[in-house]
């Protein structure tokens, strides 16, 4: 759970910077790491919205996939919200 606490911002940020230069492979590659971090922590949401973004970036539809990153930012927010309030750092 702290490790993610850290960690979350970073492999966002890669999917983001993946996105950005149009490279679908690491928004894929880069989805699955952030898809397995919150799968650790059964985050459904958060888990199901990066698997949307990799399933999007795999059959290379990045106008998509950038949509997805809105809804996955916004459930990677919540989590680490519920997180950091669980830690008591909120």
């Amino acid at each position: 759970m702290e490790l993610f606490r850290v960690e979350g911002s970073q492999r966002l940020a890669e999917v983001r910077r993946a996105l950005s230069i149009g490279d679908a492979h690491g928004v894929a590659s880069a989805a699955h790491r952030l898809k397995g971090s919150v799968g650790t922590l059964k985050a459904t949401r958060s888990f199901e919205a990066a698997g949307i973004v990799e399933a999007l970036a795999r059959r290379g539809e990045l106008d998509a996939a950038h949509g997805a990153c809105a809804a996955l930012e916004v459930e990677i927010a919540r989590l680490q919200y519920a997180l950091n309030t669980f830690a008591g750092v909120a």
